[in-house]
C-alpha cells in the first residue's frame, strides 16, 4: 500500500519495460541523482531502498547473476521544508479548542507518541488500564499490521498518560457499540475514520483558527519526540513508545518494560502541563502587582 503508488509513479516510467538484468548501476544512480534535485532525502532514499528490493527478489529468483544495488547511495538532495515543532502553551491552546474526540486523538499523538493510522485503528479489546496494544493501523482505508523498527511490522504495547486515560473513560463511555471488536473511533458507518477527513473536517479548523494549522500529525509526532528529549525521558523508553528504533544493540538487548512507559508519559504530561500553569499564575501575580 506505501510502496507500490511510487515504483508505479517513479521507477516504472524511468525504466520501462526493459529485462532487468539489463538495467546497470551506474544507470540507477544517476536516476537518483535526478530525483535528488526535486525530491527530498527521505523520498529519494525510499527509491533507492525500493530498488534495492526489486533487485533482492529478482536475484533470488534467479533473473539476474548479481544484485548491483549495494553501490548505489542517496545523493545530497533538495533541502526539505522547515521541521516544526509544537510549543508547551500552543500543546495547551490545541487541548482547550478541540472537542473531546479530537482532544485524545491529539493526546494520543503528542503525549502518548502514536502514529494517527495507529489511533484511528484501535479496537475496544485492546485498551488496558494504563495501555492499549497497538496491533493494526489504518492506511488509506486499509487495515494491516503497524510500523515498527527499521520499517517492520510490528504490534507493541503503548503506555497512556494519566490525561489520556481520563479523556479515554468519557470518549469510551459515549459510544454505542462498547464490545471489545468495536473501533474507538468509529464512521457513520462503523469503518475507520479517515485520517485525512478527520483533519479537513475538524481538527485543521480548529487549530487554524488559533493559528496552528500547521501542526498536522507529522508535526505532533516530531512534537512529541522534541519535548521528551527536553523532558529528560530515556531515549530508549521513549524511542519504543513511539515504535523507533536506536541502533542494533539496543534493539536486541534492551526492552523498556510497561512501568517505564507509564512513567514516561506521565512524566512528559506532567512537564508540559505544569509548566503552563505555573506560567500562567506568574504572569497573573505581575498582572496583580
Amino acid at each position: 500500500m506505501t510502496s507500490e503508488p511510487s515504483i508505479h509513479l517513479d521507477l516504472i516510467p524511468a525504466f520501462g519495460p526493459r529485462l532487468i538484468s539489463a538495467i546497470t548501476r551506474e544507470e540507477m544512480q544517476r536516476f537518483l541523482d535526478k530525483k535528488a534535485q526535486t525530491h527530498s532525502q527521505s523520498i529519494v532514499g525510499h527509491m533507492r531502498c525500493y530498488l534495492s528490493g526489486i533487485f533482492k527478489m529478482a536475484l533470488s529468483d534467479g533473473a539476474v547473476e548479481l544484485n548491483p544495488t549495494p553501490g548505489l547511495f542517496t545523493p545530497a538532495c533538495k533541502p526539505g521544508p522547515e521541521k516544526l515543532v509544537m510549543t508547551k502553551e500552543q500543546i495547551r491552546v490545541a487541548l482547550e479548542v478541540l472537542d473531546l474526540r479530537e482532544r485524545l486523538i491529539f493526546r494520543m499523538a503528542v503525549f502518548d507518541g502514536m502514529r494517527p493510522g495507529e489511533i484511528l485503528a484501535i479496537r475496544l479489546g485492546n485498551i488496558k488500564d494504563h495501555s492499549v496494544h497497538i496491533d493494526q493501523r489504518v492506511y488509506k482505508g486499509n487495515l494491516d499490521t503497524p510500523k515498527g523498527r527499521k520499517g517492520k511490522r510490528t504490534a507493541r504495547t503503548v503506555a497512556l498518560s494519566p490525561g489520556t486515560v481520563s479523556e479515554l473513560k468519557a470518549w469510551i463511555s459515549s459510544l454505542g457499540d462498547q464490545s471489545p471488536n468495536a473501533l474507538l473511533f468509529p464512521s457513520e458507518a462503523e469503518t475507520p475514520l479517515s485520517r485525512d477527513n478527520l483533519w479537513r473536517r475538524t481538527i485543521g479548523p480548529r487549530l487554524e483558527a488559533e493559528g496552528l494549522g500547521w501542526a498536522n500529525f507529522q508535526v505532533m509526532r516530531r512534537t512529541n519526540a522534541s519535548l521528551s528529549h527536553q523532558a529528560k525521558i530515556d531515549s530508549k523508553v521513549a524511542a519504543d513508545q513511539r515504535g523507533h528504533g536506536l541502533g542494533v544493540s539496543l534493539e536486541v538487548y534492551t526492552v523498556s518494560d510497561l512501568e517505564q512507559k507509564i512513567a514516561a508519559v506521565t512524566r512528559l504530561e506532567s512537564e508540559v502541563i505544569h509548566t503552563v500553569k505555573r506560567r500562567a499564575r506568574t504572569n497573573a501575580g505581575q498582572f496583580v502587582s
